[in-house]
């Protein structure tokens, strides 16, 4: 799973318990690899679903690959934060994965964008 943020997001202590602000991005997307090959989703907001967007996955002996095209214009605009999260879930009967490694907080264990890598363009 990874997140684009287009804007940047308050971290908590910024927050007052009373601001109702949104604290996470729409722009949440998945991609993996199923029976009918890899598909990318986006999780959240009215266009949530399965996306034609340029994406592979590959598995090469115990090296999974993961490859997206997402246009900045199905994100909200050039992002400002980015994370990524991959879950380890290998028994069915598990509803949730117990187990993942995260390149930054903010996707995993509660939705928190402005705890993403903000992101520096040259």
């Amino acid at each position: 799973q990874f997140v684009l943020a287009p804007r940047d997001f308050p971290p908590a202590s910024m927050r007052s318990k009373a601001d109702t602000a949104e604290k996470s991005s729409e722009y949440s997307f998945g991609l993996a690899l199923t029976p009918k090959g890899a598909q990318l989703v986006k999780y959240l907001g009215k266009d949530a679903g399965v996306v034609k967007y340029p994406a592979k996955v590959t598995r090469e002996g115990g090296i999974t690959r993961y490859e997206a095209a997402v246009p900045w214009s199905a994100a909200g605009g050039k992002a400002k934060r980015f994370g990524f999260v991959v879950f380890d879930n290998n028994k069915t009967a598990n509803k949730s994965a117990p187990y993942w490694l995260e390149y930054t907080p903010g996707i995993a264990g509660g939705a928190d964008s402005s705890k993403l890598k903000l992101i520096q363009y040259r």
